[in-house]
């Protein structure tokens, strides 16, 4: 870092992930002044704790667009650094640590976001690693220009992932809930619950990973998801008996379907 010039009016997009950095970097990232940065990179950096976060969210980025950060602080903190710091993030892609189920209130955070990543990591616990209080901040944060929403294997558990089907996304194209719940199969009411979600311009589904077995699949035929055209169903309990129930979800503009069987990922171009 202590190489990196100032003399860089112009610089719009820069990429420091994997290089190990620390809250000092921050500290000295921060004094060199790039005012138009739009696109910053700082994925692999897991160094990055608190400190760091304060120390970026200090800095003059009036530009800044799309971030992606990775590191051992909190998503809470997180929230509440780029709500105040970074009000015109579009695209996020952050990856912290975890801390106890709370409530994190989204408010103010990305007003114009349309592409959201967030992933939580830890050992499994009993309460979720992300959770229903954190859904319930999610689900209550106004986005309404929200296109990607990725919360892959931040363990959401039942309370989590029936809380999720109250946002209002009028625009959510692509929802990735790939292995959020990994130890145990959910009752089938859960996922009638997701499938009231109202998503209109839903055309991407990943519930891979959730040990979902026929009665749980069959509850995904009443969703009202007219454009999907990509579900991934990999590494479930599902049978044929379940698949052949699949078959009957009204998505007119489905194309591929991802399915796990004994023998290996079946996929189907339809």
């Amino acid at each position: 870092m202590a190489g990196m010039k100032s003399n860089w009016p112009l610089l719009r997009d820069l990429d420091l992930s994997c290089n190990d950095l620390t809250a000092s970097a921050m500290s000295y990232l921060t004094q060199l002044n790039w005012t138009r940065v739009a696109i910053l990179d700082l994925r692999y950096n897991h160094k990055l704790d608190s400190k760091a976060i304060e120390k970026l969210a200090s800095g003059s980025w009036p530009c800044l667009r799309s971030l992606a950060i990775h590191g051992s602080f909190g998503l809470k903190y997180f929230v509440q650094a780029a709500a105040s710091s970074w009000p015109l993030l579009e695209t996020v892609d952050v990856q912290c640590a975890y801390s106890p189920p709370r409530v994190v209130s989204f408010a103010g955070f990305a007003p114009n976001a349309r592409d959201l990543s967030i992933v939580t990591f830890c050992p499994p616990v009993k309460q979720g690693t992300f959770g229903m209080p954190a859904v319930s901040g999610l689900t209550q944060a106004h986005w309404p220009n929200l296109q990607t929403l990725d919360l892959r294997c931040s363990h959401l558990g039942s309370a989590g992932i029936t809380q999720l089907s109250m946002g209002r996304w009028p625009l959510l194209s692509k929802l990735d809930l790939t292995q959020v719940q990994q130890h145990s199969t959910l009752p089938p009411w859960v996922y009638a619950r997701l499938a009231q979600g109202n998503w209109p311009q839903l055309t991407y589904l990943s519930l891979a990973g959730h040990r979902m077995d026929d009665d749980c699949a069959a509850e995904l035929v009443n969703a009202d998801w007219p454009k999907l055209q990509t579900l991934d169903l990999v590494y479930n309990h599902i049978t044929t008996d379940g698949y052949a129930r699949i078959a009957q979800g009204n998505w007119p503009d489905l194309k591929n379907i991802y399915l796990q069987a004994q023998i290996g990922t079946m996929y189907f171009a339809l």
